[in-house]
C-alpha cells in the first residue's frame, strides 16, 4: 500500500471532501476553472510535503507518474497556491486536529494534561518573502504551536512574520483544562497574573534578568540525585513591574548542568514532577525538527503568504495524519519496534512490513462506513 493511497485515504476518513469544500466558500473562495480545484491544491501540498517535491516543476513531473492526483502544469499549482486562502487551509487543519485528539491514544505518563508552547522559524534568502523580513539579509515566517505532550499531536497552530515577538501571539492560545510549559519568550509578568486570574495552569521558565522578591521557601523532601536545589514562593518582577500574585518558583539542573528557573501556580506537585513537566517540552522541538527534515517544512514552493502558509499547514496535517496512526495502531504490531520515524518514512516510502500493511488495511476498512464528524 504506498503512500498516496494511505495518507490521502486517512485524511479524507476524517475530513470530508463536502467540508474541505464548505469551509472554502465560507472564505470566499471561488473556483475559476474545473481543471485543477482548491481540494486538488490542498491534496498536492499534502503529497508534496510528504515525499519531500523540491518545486513546482519538479512537481508537474511527479504528477505525470502518480494515479491519486491529475497531471498539471507548474503555472497551474503556483497560480492555484496563490489564491487559495491560507486561513481555509488552517479552518481544515484545526477541523483535522479537532477530530484527531478526541480519538488519539494517551502515549506518555505525566501527571498532568500537558501542552507545550514554542515555535519555529523558516528563513529564506534576501527578497524571497518580501513581505516577511527576517535578520539580516534574510526572509522568513515563524510557526507558534500548542502542542499536546502526552499525545504528541498540535492543538493550535499560529502562523506570523518571523520578527513576530513570541509573547505577541501567546495571548492567542488558550485552553483551560491543559496545564502550558513554556519557554522565556512566551510570557510576560502581567501574563503570570493573567494565566492565575483565569485559573489556566502552566510551567513557565524565566528570563535569568527578571527578579524574584519576598521569597518564602516550600518545605521537600530532598535526596542526592535530585535535580532540583531549590523550591520557594515569590512575586515576579520589582517595583511597578512586579506581579500582583505570588507563584512558585522551581530552581534545578537541566541533563546538560545548566541551571534552569521556571516559575508555576501547580502547588500540589513534587518539585521533581515540576522539573520533569518542563523537560517534556523537549518533545516540541522534536516535532519542530521532523517537519523540517521529513516533511520539507524549510523549503518553500511559493512566495506569496497563502502559498507559504498553506503549505505550511498541510505539512503540519501530514505529521498529524503519520502520528495519528502511529499512536492508535503501533500497538497491534508493537513486535516490530518501530519507532514513529522509522513508521513514517516506510509508510511514505511504500515499504512498511506485512503487519503494519495489513493493520493500515483494516483501519481504513474499518473507516469505509464512519461519516466524518
Amino acid at each position: 500500500m504506498g503512500q498516496s493511497n494511505t495518507l490521502l485515504k486517512v485524511f479524507k476518513s476524517f475530513v470530508s471532501m463536502e467540508e474541505i469544500e464548505n469551509i472554502l466558500r465560507s472564505h470566499d473562495y471561488q473556483e475559476v476553472g474545473r481543471k485543477w480545484l482548491g481540494t486538488d491544491q490542498i491534496f498536492f501540498w499534502l503529497l508534496a510535503s510528504s515525499e519531500q517535491w523540491q518545486n513546482y516543476r519538479e512537481s508537474e513531473n511527479k504528477l505525470k507518474i502518480d494515479p491519486s492526483l491529475k497531471a498539471v502544469d507548474h503555472t497551474t499549482l503556483s497560480t492555484k497556491a496563490s489564491i487559495l486562502p491560507y486561513e481555509a487551509v488552517k479552518e481544515i487543519l484545526e477541523l483535522l486536529g479537532s477530530r484527531f485528539n478526541r480519538e488519539t491514544r494517551r502515549s506518555m505518563d505525566l501527571p498532568v494534561s500537558l501542552a507545550a508552547l514554542d515555535s519555529t522559524t523558516m528563513t529564506v534568502g534576501e527578497n524571497r518573502l518580501p513581505w516577511a523580513p527576517y535578520h539580516g539579509k534574510r526572509n522568513g515566517v515563524k510557526m507558534h504551536t500548542f502542542f499536546r505532550v502526552d499525545t504528541l499531536l498540535p492543538i493550535q497552530v499560529e502562523a506570523s512574520k518571523g520578527l513576530t515577538h513570541d509573547a505577541a501571539v501567546a495571548h492567542s492560545f488558550s485552553h483551560q483544562l491543559i496545564t502550558s510549559v513554556r519557554d522565556r519568550a512566551y510570557a510576560t509578568i502581567r501574563d503570570f497574573d493573567n494565566l492565575e486570574d483565569e485559573d489556566k495552569g502552566f510551567v513557565i521558565r524565566l528570563k535569568t534578568s527578571i527578579y524574584t522578591e519576598e521569597r518564602e521557601p516550600i518545605p521537600r523532601v530532598t535526596s542526592e540525585h535530585s535535580r532540583v536545589f531549590d523550591d520557594y514562593s515569590a512575586k515576579i518582577g520589582k517595583g511597578k513591574k512586579q506581579s500582583n500574585h505570588r507563584f512558585r518558583i522551581v530552581c534545578f539542573y537541566d541533563d546538560e548542568g545548566n541551571t534552569l528557573r521556571v516559575a508555576t501556580n501547580l502547588s500540589t506537585l513534587f518539585a521533581e514532577d515540576i522539573a520533569d513537566l518542563y523537560k517534556a517540552r523537549w518533545q516540541i522541538e522534536l516535532f519542530h525538527r521532523f517537519l523540517k527534515q521529513h516533511l520539507n517544512l524549510n523549503h518553500f514552493f511559493g512566495t506569496t503568504p497563502n502559498a507559504v502558509y498553506g503549505q505550511l499547514f498541510c505539512a503540519i496535517m501530514v505529521y498529524m495524519v503519520l502520528r495519528f496512526l502511529y499512536n492508535q495502531l503501533a500497538p497491534v504490531w508493537r513486535m516490530t519496534r518501530r519507532t514513529f520515524i522509522q513508521f513514517a518514512r516506510e509508510l511514505i516510502l511504500g515499504t512498511s512490513p506485512l503487519e503494519v500493511k495489513d493493520t493500515l488495511a483494516q483501519f481504513l476498512d474499518d473507516r469505509k462506513n464512519i461519516t466524518p464528524t
